[in-house]
């Protein structure tokens, strides 16, 4: 296996959570397949989080799908979170791209400021509070 490649893994919820970090190489694909067989339960999902790989190596991406393959396990329960799970994922099994944060995005909730000497109520800000009652 790379020096640098490391797997980690958790069961949750009766799915299991794979983490991959480093270069994915033949040695890599065989340990990816390995592990995925040793700790399937059979019952739940299986997530492969490839954001931690540095480098992915075409044919050997290959030769783990043929593990998968021939190893006949089924893809439709098998997740790749990032867009390096596009090389690696077999034929059925499925790949989620997460869209980048936008840094231009609001706050989910707005900024409240105490009101008078009652610590337990809050006022919005100026601003918010005359653009809500504009709307009555």
């Amino acid at each position: 296996m790379h020096q640098d490649f490391h797997i980690d893994y958790r069961h949750s919820a009766g799915n299991l959570h794979i983490q991959l970090s480093g270069t994915f190489n033949l040695m890599c694909a065989w340990a990816l397949y390995k592990t995925i067989k040793q700790q399937n339960a059979g019952s739940g999902r299986i997530f492969v989080n490839t954001k931690g790989l540095t480098k992915v190596i075409t044919g050997d991406a290959e030769r783990f799908k043929g593990y998968m393959v021939q190893g006949r396990m089924p893809p439709d329960w098998l997740y790749f979170k990032g867009e390096k799970g596009l090389a690696i994922a077999p034929n059925g099994s499925r790949v989620l791209i997460c869209k980048t944060p936008d840094r231009r995005r609001r706050e989910p909730f707005p900024t409240l400021k105490p009101c008078g000497s009652k610590p337990h109520r809050f006022l919005l800000p100026d601003h918010k509070r005359r653009k809500r009652w504009a709307k009555h």
